[in-house]
């Protein structure tokens, strides 16, 4: 089996040579912005602003109050309060999540000021 010199190797006849990809115009490359989607930082906030929805629905849900029954007779009854810690630590989630969609929604919002 012989290999090709480079001299035989001819690039017009080459079937896998295509023609070269047209450029963008000059304007386009060299703007000073990036160009993103506006919906993505509002669609950020906007989520954002329902994990602080869930959130505090879920701290509510959290606290429960009950009356406890008086010591003497004739007594008003002692109200207390009962916290449940799963509801509360998932609030706590929920607010860490939606303060870093709002951070980073609103950075991206006023970065690129669109």
């Amino acid at each position: 089996m012989t290999v090709p010199s480079v001299s035989e190797a001819d690039p017009a006849s080459d079937s896998s040579v295509t023609e070269p990809i047209p450029l963008p115009a000059a304007d386009l490359m060299h703007s000073d912005k990036p160009k993103i989607d506006r919906r993505i930082p509002l669609v950020m906030i906007g989520g954002g602003v329902l994990l602080l929805l869930a959130a505090v629905l879920s701290y509510r849900h959290g606290i429960a109050s009950n009356l406890f029954p008086a010591y003497l007779a004739g007594g008003d009854p002692t109200p207390i309060r009962r916290y449940s810690a799963p509801w509360i630590a998932g609030a706590a989630g929920l607010t860490i999540l939606a303060g870093f969609l709002l951070t980073h929604g609103t950075a991206r919002l006023v970065h690129y000021k669109l």
